[in-house]
């Protein structure tokens, strides 16, 4: 009788000591990370050679860049291929970017509210994309 209740009592002293962390929530490591927490859009640093595709996407880029701007995002320049997004519920969303092959790449941007999930903006189309996006409902309103 004694052992089961030594063994009883070592059991709960284990379960309680692994459940036990000082009240600090343990983050994995985001040194790695280009680490994005606010209302942003994110484009890569790029000067490619001028020619006409690349005039007319780096336009198309500009127009999109003015739209987000005007709705309150900030410009992030991206530092590192792998990103990590935390949202305002604290669900965290990685990304890891290709290195650019063309030029559509060289000029990705992508829009983060922290209410929603980023958005991968699609410079071959029209903006009603990032409009749905930007001014679309929350995630956490409710459907009416």
């Amino acid at each position: 009788m004694q052992l089961k209740q030594t063994m009883a009592a070592l059991a709960l002293v284990a379960t309680l000591a692994a459940c036990h962390n000082n009240g600090e929530v343990r983050q994995h490591d985001t040194s790695h990370y280009d680490v994005i927490t606010e209302k942003s859009y994110l484009v890569r640093e790029s000067k490619p050679a001028s020619n006409p595709e690349t005039d007319s996407v780096a336009a198309k880029q500009q127009a999109f860049i003015t739209y987000l701007e005007s709705k309150g995002f900030k410009r992030h320049l991206i530092q590192k291929d792998s990103i990590l997004f935390r949202r305002e519920n604290s669900l965290e969303v990685e990304m890891i970017l290709a290195p650019p092959t063309d030029t559509w790449d060289m000029h990705t941007i992508i829009a983060f509210d922290p209410a929603k999930n980023p958005f991968f903006v699609n410079l071959h189309r029209d903006s009603s994309q990032l409009v749905r996006y930007v001014e679309g409902p929350r995630p956490d309103s409710t459907a009416k």
